[in-house]
């Protein structure tokens, strides 16, 4: 049986400007994450959640380093991405988790121009190829 999910989930506002805004549904995003986790070898994505923090409702002064670039962020919205896996048997675990963060991290700015600040995977499975 399938089943349509038709709740597209709350927006996301990405830009804003005098002109007009541009805004990207939670379920676009959660499509985006999962197709960059379908170009790893070995990894089966599953559950996806998306949080969106503003710069501002982050304690003071602290910054935020990216996941790939080391490269503190302190303006703009803030994603954190937590994906849930099955793992196929055999890979390395922890060096395919890292390649599937880099692959996200490289993905949302390159799709939606707005940088993950935060990548959780947790591989809670192991399937058979």
């Amino acid at each position: 049986m399938a089943r349509a999910e038709v709740r597209r989930g709350s927006k996301i506002l990405l830009r804003s400007a005098d002109n007009g805004t541009t805004e990207i549904t939670e379920q676009a995003l959660r499509s985006l994450i999962r197709f960059a986790a379908a170009a790893i070898p070995g990894v089966h994505s599953r559950r996806c959640r998306v949080e969106i923090r503003s710069a501002a409702a982050s304690p003071a002064g602290e910054d935020h380093a990216s996941a790939t670039t080391g490269t503190a962020t302190t303006a703009g919205p803030r994603l954190i991405v937590n994906l849930r896996v099955a793992a196929a048997p055999g890979i390395v675990i922890p060096r395919t988790m890292e390649s599937l963060r880099r692959e996200i991290s490289n993905a949302l700015p390159a799709g939606v121009g707005i940088g993950a600040g935060t990548v959780n995977i947790t591989v809670e499975d192991l399937y058979d190829v």
